[in-house]
């Protein structure tokens, strides 16, 4: 399977900016090009607003949704993201609304993560830092909210975690780091990424 990477941060870090980033040097190699994913996995998806994607769907929550019953072939799983030839990578859409995360469940995540590693090669994931569950809050509401960013942080390959300059950007950040080290996430695959820093 392809390689998953998250990238998450507080807000206004600067996230989506490096995960497009990323996904579009990743592009850049030949041999890449066409095998890479960017996602927008965040509850408050707004990749498809800095892509000018002209549609809203389909998105995330189709490809969810359709996993519910059974895997999908890398052709459906393509037919469900939007193709960037100026860019070199394909797009998945987020979610429309933000209440849309009701209508996703663990299992039919993990299998629509799995499809998307099957798929391509590398799959850049822009995904939220909240991933506090039940164990954490002693709520299930809070673990089902945070669905898509506990599944994609617990399965991926590498996970960046932005942050900014100055003592609050680098409070945050160190925050985000300890929060995803409670939930099981691997230290060794934490590399924390500071946004916008002087030289």
């Amino acid at each position: 399977g392809g390689r998953l990477v998250a990238v998450t941060g507080a807000g206004g870090v600067g996230r989506s900016t490096l995960a497009m980033a990323l996904a579009t040097g990743l592009a850049a190699d030949p041999r890449d090009r066409g095998l890479v994913l960017l996602a927008d996995l965040a509850l408050h998806g707004h990749l498809a607003l800095l892509h000018d994607a002209g549609d809203v769907m389909p998105g995330v929550l189709e490809l969810v949704e359709a996993h519910r019953g059974a895997e999908l072939p890398p052709d459906e799983v393509r037919a469900l993201t939007f193709t960037l030839p100026d860019r070199g990578h394909d797009l998945l859409l987020g979610l429309r609304r933000h209440r849309d995360w009701t209508a996703l469940r663990p299992r039919a995540c993990e299998a629509a993560l799995d499809s998307l590693t099957r798929t391509y090669r590398h799959v850049v994931a822009d995904v939220d830092a909240d991933v506090e569950g039940d164990e954490q809050c002693g709520s299930t509401d809070v673990e089902d909210r945070n669905t898509l960013a506990r599944r994609t942080h617990g399965r991926a390959d590498l996970v960046l975690a932005v942050g900014v300059p100055g003592i609050a950007g680098v409070h945050s950040q160190l925050r985000v780091v300890r929060d995803l080290i409670e939930v099981g996430v691997d230290p060794g695959r934490i590399v924390p990424v500071v946004n916008r820093a002087p030289r």
